[in-house]
């Protein structure tokens, strides 16, 4: 079973769709990634939570219109720079400004897609080491649905975002694509070239179950993805639950994470996949740019390879299971641990043992 949870759901339909109606045989860079020959083996079922349309769609519904050279971000537009309180437009914000301020989006975003492409032939040209660039992504938060609650309304906070204050969180370190590659950025980020946009996935998923559970307060997830996948699905066995009040994280909300958990339960069982003994893949990452997927092996009932998980980003990882442990939002029951390894150490952090020999007494402590 795949679980997508935050930026894992457009991940997970990605994965379902090419496992069911294969197509890609090379990544938006131009490298070869044949899927369409690698049998890729579909999930039982799918189950999206919280979860938007995908990377590259939401973050062009983030991305600062005002920003008019990447390289200086201070140089801006002032009639799209909205957080500025010298912006001409104010919220409520006009039907015809929102509009421009897509389109502005959209085209920022072509932008720097086609910068990276420019760049990545330019390497290729050269034919020396250098095979990949990094490059930073500035003021990534901006959205005129942060502080006006008239568009696409639901039960989310009025000027907060998932990650605080949009208008630091605009400007900070830490953000959606913040940090990127010439590849990461086509890959997951360009509005036009990504594979993994959530619509589009969808209509070629024909075959198996899918649970859509839509959080009504999401700070992250805006209320017009959901039902835009909802609608895009192309199979029959599909079902949909809204929890009103519920935030993204469900973050002091134990009773609506419980009632989340309970659905993902329900489903899972009378769609004939619940198994006592199943054993599950986790990953998790932090909102959109992480998301979380989650995969049951129910025919085969042994720990998965060091009981690790695949992460949602774009890179297949494995991860110790004492970290999923910790997530605030995952508690998994610990599997029996493999033969010859029945005292190993169940402290969160503690070092495996040494396959020299036992751990010392200062180990051991």
């Amino acid at each position: 079973m795949l679980v997508g949870w935050s930026g894992g759901g457009s991940l997970s339909l990605f994965y379902q769709a090419q496992a069911e109606n294969p197509t890609i045989t090379h990544t938006p860079a131009g490298d070869e990634v044949n899927l369409v020959e690698a049998s890729l083996k579909p999930a039982d079922g799918v189950i999206f939570i919280a979860a938007h349309l995908s990377r590259a769609e939401t973050l062009t519904e983030w991305l600062d219109p005002s920003v008019l050279d990447e390289l200086d971000p201070d140089l801006r537009d002032p009639e799209f720079d909205i957080y500025s309180p010298d912006c001409p437009h104010q919220p409520p914000y006009s039907a015809e400004f929102i509009q421009r301020f897509r389109a502005a989006q959209v085209a920022r975003n072509r932008k720097i897609t086609h910068w990276a492409l420019d760049m990545l032939a330019e390497l290729k040209r050269r034919g020396s080491f250098e095979q990949e660039r990094a490059f930073v992504v500035h003021r990534t938060m901006c959205d005129v649905r942060w502080f006006d609650g008239t568009i696409d309304p639901n039960d989310r906070p009025i000027g907060r975002s998932y990650m605080g204050d949009p208008r630091t969180v605009n400007v900070g370190p830490v953000g959606l694509a913040r940090f990127t590659t010439l590849r990461s950025w086509l890959s997951q980020w360009s509005y036009d070239l990504s594979n993994a946009k959530g619509p589009m996935n969808a209509a070629l998923i024909k075959r198996s179950p899918v649970l859509q559970i839509e959080n009504n307060a999401d700070e992250a997830v805006p209320a017009t993805h959901n039902p835009t996948i909802r609608a895009a699905l192309a199979t029959e066995n599909k079902e949909y639950m809204t929890i009103p009040h519920a935030t993204h994280y469900y973050l002091g909300q134990p009773e609506l994470l419980k009632a989340c958990i309970d659905r993902v339960i329900d489903w899972s069982r009378r769609q004939g996949l619940w198994h006592k003994r199943g054993n599950w893949r986790v990953g998790s990452g932090l909102g959109p740019s992480g998301g979380l997927n989650v995969s049951c092996n129910k025919k085969h009932h042994r720990p998965f390879p060091n009981g690790g998980a695949s992460v949602s980003s774009g890179y297949a990882l494995q991860t110790r299971r004492s970290y999923l442990a910790a997530h605030p939002l995952i508690r998994l029951p610990a599997p029996s641990p493999p033969p010859g390894r029945r005292n190993m150490p169940q402290r969160l952090g503690h070092p495996l043992p040494s396959r020299r020999g036992p751990p010392s007494g200062a180990e051991a402590g």
